[in-house]
């Protein structure tokens, strides 16, 4: 029998560049060409931006839910898996509720794999880029039944395609339920996810490579979804 093959990839990542969009109030992501081939023989360029900038992942010390373990304490292999991507398609200020949840399992059509690594397809990612408020301040949440329910069904990974779980202008952190919930279970978090809709193929290998920033609340993350045959 022959090895198992890469036919496709996805690459779910937005790139990280000068004036993208952040979520309100964050520093803005800058590039600066500090050597260059015409001075210095060869291209050397700084960049200036927090963990959470762009896609990226968020390790549960990010938020004060009794839980400390940073992304260096997050196992590798955690971040490696099989996928499932579930379609709720919502638009500004709508909530993913556990009644979502379970339509958009069984629109799926089979059941969630052991510790699943489970991504949210909301068709958000879309706005990313045309407007930053709207982006940044109406984007889709998730309810705190929503999150229980990633819970009870083991999910390891929950993935995001807008800019943040929580309903923007809940108070940090009382009201930051899906935050609170997830990573308090020790789910980790991605947010900013684009382009699910091309993840066509059953059962998508997603490897998710955050820079390894030691002892980090989170950092800007490679996501790549592989087709394999």
């Amino acid at each position: 029998m022959s090895p198992p093959t890469v036919k496709r990839v996805v690459d779910l990542s937005h790139e990280l560049y000068d004036e993208m969009p952040t979520y309100p109030g964050a520093r803005a992501v800058e590039t600066e060409v500090i050597h260059t081939h015409e001075h210095d023989g060869y291209q050397i360029t700084a960049l200036h931006i927090t963990t959470h900038h762009g896609t990226h992942v968020d390790a549960p010390i990010h938020f004060s839910t009794g839980r400390r373990t940073t992304l260096s304490e997050i196992p590798v292999a955690d971040l490696v898996g099989e996928a499932v991507i579930l379609r709720v398609p919502r638009g500004p200020d709508e909530a993913i509720d556990a009644a979502l949840l379970d339509q958009a399992l069984a629109d799926h059509g089979e059941d969630l794999p052991e510790r699943p690594i489970v991504l949210l397809n909301t068709g958000f990612h879309d706005r990313h880029g045309d407007d930053a408020e709207l982006y940044g301040m109406h984007h889709p949440y998730v309810t705190e039944d929503g999150a229980s329910w990633l819970v009870e069904h083991g999910a390891r990974v929950v993935g995001l395609d807008s800019s943040g779980f929580e309903r923007h202008g809940a108070p940090i952190p009382e009201a930051s339920v899906a935050h609170n919930t997830l990573l308090g279970a020790g789910v980790v978090l991605i947010e900013e996810l684009v382009r699910l809709e091309q993840v066509d193929f059953q059962r998508p290998l997603v490897v998710i490579a955050p820079l390894p920033v030691r002892n980090a609340d989170g950092a800007p993350a490679r996501v790549l979804a592989l087709e394999m045959r």
